[in-house]
């Protein structure tokens, strides 16, 4: 995941939003009608596509609980109302909550280190 975040932050707005348009018009290709995301920070673009009626299929969107931090000019979700209409391209009625992860990917939260061990904790 941070090797892709670290990429993916170091991109500007119209560069990320060109990566979304690429990708939904190759699931689109591939016949796709309808995809589900996790794409943290970036309601921003989905919703400027939605209203430029840019989105070729829907969108699923389900942002993270840090999302909840954020307004929407900072990608989040802190001032958006959840969006059910069925008619709209852009739908967002859930959060993404992480509640533990796994040892092989160090994110699972742990109490205590081994000393052979590195000195990541998990995610709390």
């Amino acid at each position: 995941v941070e090797l892709i975040t670290s990429c993916n932050n170091n991109k500007t707005t119209q560069e990320k939003t060109k990566f979304v348009i690429d990708g939904l018009n190759l699931c689109l290709s591939s016949g796709l009608t309808s995809v589900q995301t996790n794409d943290e920070s970036h309601y921003h673009i989905y919703k400027s596509l939605c209203d430029n009626n840019q989105l070729p299929i829907r969108v699923f969107l389900t942002p993270t609980y840090d999302d909840l931090n954020r307004n929407s000019k900072e990608g989040g979700v802190s001032d958006v109302s959840i969006q059910t209409d069925n008619t709209s391209r852009l739908q967002i009625d859930r959060i993404k909550i992480f509640s533990d992860g796994s040892l092989g990917a160090e994110t699972a939260a742990i109490r205590s280190l081994d000393e052979s061990e590195s000195d990541i904790k998990g995610i709390l």
